[in-house]
């Protein structure tokens, strides 16, 4: 088949937004992907199904940028309902992986996404593809480009089956693939002279991982997975980790004064983070981020730790954040809407809904050490603001204890 525009005057490029991720326009959220990043462009491609646009972008040595666009090309799905079976995933896979090339390895597990696995060789098949992703963490370097990639072809790979083959046991492509989400994240953090990623970029990571936690929550809510109570804790905490490092990671690229939100979210369920960095004066005077989302109230924060009751605001101390702004204070949020990763924190006692909306919130200084910020004892509470599902018309059993509007 080909291409054709009728009438031919509506054969132009659409209107991209190339910088707000916000914007319904910008590249991704129409379905782009970045074939190759202000590099020489690799000879053979392999793309994934559907019509395309293709547009050519460069930049001079003064940071000016000029692109140039043509229709096509026209991606058709294997012929004669051909699947893709472990000889021919072998075929398409080995060169890549021989090229040691991050975006080809990436384009042609995009491709590979796109089409049907054989039933008799899905698994081998889909661990073969972790595997060349295990390589594109292993080998590149996480920078906006590598990371934004990464993070939506995990979310193709996942959405087209290959993530959820086999959910749990020592098999599982499930959490093989988190694995990879995982590692790829705490690299971008603990490499030396690592400084971060733009939000953008991690907003490109936050889809993929909002395809498993996605995953996550519905098999276990709604098919029954995820039973064993350790496995499950496990995971959520896994999920609740990773997501936290990669905020943290866009933060090390946040000026001071900056605040960014940025969210990846089907029909109305997934997840949104904020990141944001202050000065201590900025803060010790009062200060709301992301519209209200949250509240610091004027002297609540203790930057040096010099009370011996006050409470820690971090979650997950491990992380080493720094970035190249020392001696002010990181502000990050993750919001998990509509897909509570502990739905099953139930104690029959309170009701504990799957569709219960989580907030996850850390404050820390910026500077060697790891310093972490904490509330005076005796201050105002941090104030935070949060997003709720509709209140349940059925109420629950008699004996729970719950509280009623």
């Amino acid at each position: 088949g080909k291409l054709h525009c009728a009438p031919a005057a509506d054969c132009t490029l659409p209107a991209i937004d190339w910088y707000d991720k916000t914007s319904p326009n910008y590249w991704v959220n129409i379905g782009g992907l970045q074939l190759n990043a202000w590099e020489t462009m690799q000879e053979n491609i392999i793309m994934s199904y559907g019509s395309f646009f293709s547009v050519v972008r460069a930049r001079d040595r003064l940071g000016a940028i000029g692109y140039a666009w043509s229709l096509g090309p026209l991606v058709t799905h294997l012929q004669n309902d051909t699947k893709i079976d472990a000889k021919l995933a072998d075929a398409v896979l080995i060169p890549a992986l021989y090229s040691a090339d991050s975006n080809i390895i990436l384009n042609t597990l995009d491709g590979m996404s796109s089409e049907q696995l054989d039933p008799k060789d899905e698994l081998h098949v889909a661990m073969r593809m972790i595997d060349a992703f295990d390589n594109v963490v292993m080998f590149a370097d996480v920078k906006d480009d590598t990371l934004l990639k990464f993070g939506t072809v995990v979310e193709k790979f996942v959405e087209g089956g290959g993530g959820i083959v086999v959910l749990e046991g020592a098999n599982s492509t499930f959490h093989g693939t988190l694995d990879k989400v995982e590692r790829i994240i705490n690299n971008g953090e603990t490499t030396p002279g690592s400084t971060g990623v733009s939000p953008s970029s991690a907003q490109g990571a936050l889809r993929g991982l909002r395809s498993l936690a996605g995953t996550f929550h519905q098999s276990g809510t709604k098919k029954g997975n995820f039973q064993d109570p350790v496995e499950r804790k496990s995971t959520a905490d896994r999920f609740a980790a990773t997501a936290c490092q990669l905020s943290w990671l866009a933060t090390m690229r946040t000026k001071p004064g900056e605040a960014h939100q940025y969210n990846s979210v089907k029909s109305g369920k997934g997840m949104r983070q904020g990141v944001a960095r202050e000065n201590p004066v900025g803060v010790d005077g009062g200060k709301c981020f992301w519209n209200s989302g949250l509240c610091v109230s004027d002297s609540s924060v203790d930057t040096n730790e010099s009370f011996v009751h006050s409470r820690r605001l971090y979650h997950y101390p491990d992380h080493k954040e720094a970035g190249p702004y020392t001696n002010t204070i990181g502000v990050i949020q993750t919001e998990w809407l509509n897909t509570n990763i502990y739905y099953w924190a139930d104690d029959r006692q309170f009701t504990v809904r799957p569709d219960n909306y989580v907030k996850d919130t850390d404050i820390r200084i910026c500077a060697s050490g790891n310093s972490r910020a904490r509330l005076r004892p005796g201050s105002p509470p941090i104030a935070l603001s949060m997003e709720v599902p509709p209140w349940p018309i059925n109420p629950p059993p008699a004996n729970y204890d719950y509280w009623e509007p």
